[in-house]
């Protein structure tokens, strides 16, 4: 099936790319192996609708394209399940064109669905912006124990001085004793000491060495997930009812409690009043305790699915507030597979 769409050399295309069908060629483990299954059963699934082949096609894309894929022919498998009507990208009257639309009876509900990132791209970036100045390899091999802190992030034009400058002065420490700074003015604060130099645990006891702070950088998953919600909302027809289905940042195992998170989303939806609920669903690998009676006290309706121990599918329904008795809002829960009992697992 995936040679069709594919090429029949594909494994050894995507082996070595960041390609959602990727990781079953390396890795074995049931879940990632019952993965690319649930990826062949909703490619499969949905086959017959109208708009497959250009969704499905673009599995032959950049990774980022293909997870987006996914993620589309997901929704549209689980309205299918439910019994309701899709096809993929409806136009949307502006122009554009959303990504699904699910008809059930009179109801027309118009769909956009959004993968953010799991790690930001200026984390990537700043990640690598370090190895470059102080490299992984280099660091692990040294005998030698770091203290200090960046004081800002150093632009393109410093990258390469501010290497070769640590470079030395990491060589000239390796060579001599003591502790020794190196100090740029607004840029970087540098402490070094040897590890089997006699005043070592006093520099580690005193927080001189032991510990360095990268670059710091502002990020917020709340507010990225907020402008996702803002930007695939724009998507959406000026008229009628909407879904959004984001698969959100890393940002639920460190989120505020489950109400309070539930509380922020609604009242950045006030804003589009033609939405009528937001899903966030996501995959994780475990059970972890979830409190039902806040889930449900916040208005919001919580839907796991074991897809292979210890792999969980989970999806989160928002409702607008004022969304419980609009039948758009009745055909979004039905996709998402609102159910009354919640399966955690073992």
């Amino acid at each position: 099936m995936f040679e069709l769409l594919l090429g029949d050399d594909w494994p050894a295309r995507v082996l070595a790319s960041r390609h959602p069908l990727a990781e079953c060629l390396h890795n074995w483990a049931a879940p990632a192996l019952a993965t690319f299954v649930r990826i062949g059963d909703v490619v499969d699934a949905t086959r017959g609708i109208a708009g497959w082949l250009q969704v499905a096609g673009r599995l032959n894309s950049d990774p980022e394209q293909a997870i987006g894929a996914i993620a589309e022919l997901t929704i549209a498998a689980r309205a299918k399940l439910a019994g309701v009507a899709v096809s993929f990208s409806p136009p949307n009257g502006r122009g554009g064109h959303a990504d699904l639309l699910i008809s059930h009876g009179a109801v027309d509900l118009h769909v956009e669905i959004c993968v953010t990132k799991s790690v930001p791209t200026i984390a990537e970036r700043i990640d690598s912006l370090e190895n470059q100045i102080f490299p992984l390899s280099a660091r692990l091999s040294s005998n030698i124990a770091y203290g200090g802190r960046f004081l800002r992030e150093p632009n393109e034009e410093e990258v390469e001085s501010l290497a070769a400058e640590v470079a030395a002065f990491t060589g000239n420490v390796e060579t001599t004793s003591g502790l020794r700074s190196l100090t740029i003015a607004d840029l970087l604060e540098l402490r070094c000491i040897r590890f089997d130099d006699p005043a070592y645990q006093e520099c580690v006891d005193g927080g001189l060495v032991g510990s360095f702070e990268g670059i710091v950088f502002s990020y917020s998953p709340f507010e990225k997930l907020a402008r996702s919600i803002r930007n695939k909302a724009r998507q959406l027809p000026a008229t009628g009812s909407g879904l959004l289905v984001i698969t959100p940042p890393s940002f639920l195992g460190q989120a505020p409690p489950t109400d309070q998170l539930v509380e922020a989303l609604r009242e950045t939806l006030r804003e589009i009043p033609r939405v009528v609920a937001l899903a966030l669903h996501w995959y994780q690998g475990a059970w972890p305790a979830v409190d039902e009676s806040i889930v449900t006290a916040s208005g919001a309706f919580l839907v796991q699915e074991v897809v292979h121990p210890p792999l969980v599918h989970r999806v989160l329904l928002i409702p607008t507030a004022t969304a419980y008795s609009n039948r758009a809002f009745d055909v979004a829960r039905r996709v998402m597979g609102k159910r009354e009992s919640v399966d955690t697992g073992p």
